[in-house]
Parts: C-alpha cells; sequence; structure tokens
C-alpha cells in the first residue's frame, strides 16, 4: 500500500524522463511506476549496483528524476549514494525520496521501548534530510509527512514518513 501512495504522491507533482527507480529492484513498486510511465511514453531504469560505495553505470547528468524511497536509511554511506544521484541527474533534475521520520510519535515510542528499526544504519528527522540534502547539493522543493493507518498509509502530519522532493542545485 505505502508504494501506491507514494507513487500517487509521485504522480501529482513534476517529473521528467528518464527516470531511475534507485534501489527498488523487482518489486510492487517498479511495476507500477512501469505502468505508470507507460501512458506518458517514458522510460524508466534500474539499477543493481551497490549503491552504498559503487557508482551508477549511467553518465552523468543522463536522468530527469530519480526515486529512492526506504532506501537511504539503509546505507552505510547515504552521503555518497546522493551524491552519485545527484551526478547522474541532469541539471535541474528531481529527486524523489521517502524514509522513516524519526521524530514521528511511532518511531519515538520504539526508541522509548529500546526498539531500532530493523535494518537501519541511520534515522532521520526532517532537519536531519535537510542537512544532508544540502550537503550533498539540492535543494528542497517540498516535504511532506505520511501518516500509517490499519487502512495503508496517507498524506498526514505525523507517522513515520518523510516524503521529500528536492531538486539538483
Amino acid at each position: 500500500m505505502k508504494d501506491v501512495v507514494i507513487l500517487e504522491l509521485i504522480r501529482r507533482m513534476p517529473f521528467a524522463s528518464p527516470v531511475l527507480d534507485v534501489g527498488a529492484g523487482d518489486s510492487l513498486r517498479r511495476q507500477l511506476l512501469t505502468e505508470m510511465m507507460k501512458s506518458q511514453d517514458d522510460s524508466i531504469f534500474g539499477s543493481e549496483v551497490d549503491i552504498d560505495n559503487r557508482h551508477y553505470e549511467f553518465t552523468a547528468g543522463y536522468f530527469g528524476t530519480i526515486i529512492s524511497t526506504q532506501v537511504i536509511e539503509h546505507l552505510f554511506n547515504p552521503l555518497f549514494h546522493l551524491r552519485e544521484v545527484r551526478r547522474v541527474l541532469k541539471p535541474d533534475g528531481i529527486l524523489y525520496l521517502c524514509t522513516p521520520d524519526d521524530y514521528s510519535w511511532m518511531n519515538r515510542l520504539q526508541h522509548l521501548l529500546g526498539v531500532k528499526y530493523g535494518g537501519h544504519f541511520h534515522q532521520y528527522s526532517e532537519n536531519d534530510l535537510r542537512g544532508l540534502l544540502d550537503k550533498a547539493g539540492f535543494s528542497i522543493l517540498e516535504v511532506k509527512r505520511l501518516r500509517q493507518t490499519v487502512k495503508g498509509v496517507i498524506e498526514a502530519h505525523d507517522f513515520g514518513g518523510l516524503f521529500v522532493c528536492a531538486q539538483k542545485c
């Protein structure tokens, strides 16, 4: 369900082809994104390199849009990843990034209980992301908070998710 909501957010925002979907592998999101792009006659690519420490196989300035959702928190070296994303984006290219919000009520409760999110090397607040993206050479155009309900994930002002739209400077 989260993939569907994230793609709906992206559908309402500007994007340019070609598109790189980072870290999704063969997933529901990749399938939904491919369907969305077909209707607009655009191209979508994936990459199988280790995005923590390897350069993408694409030339600099190739992509108009890069989507990186539920990825950055799993990386040991997120700044390397973001700088590499910036390298392969066209001038004024767009990055859509989604990650858990470390300051959401759900994640604060997990901290109090001594629970660390499984498989996450990093935990981000909105300010953390703003600083990291700025250091990597991006300007943030928009930040949305996502909230999880029993029936899925919806846009709202509190949960465990941050959806960021950033542009290459």
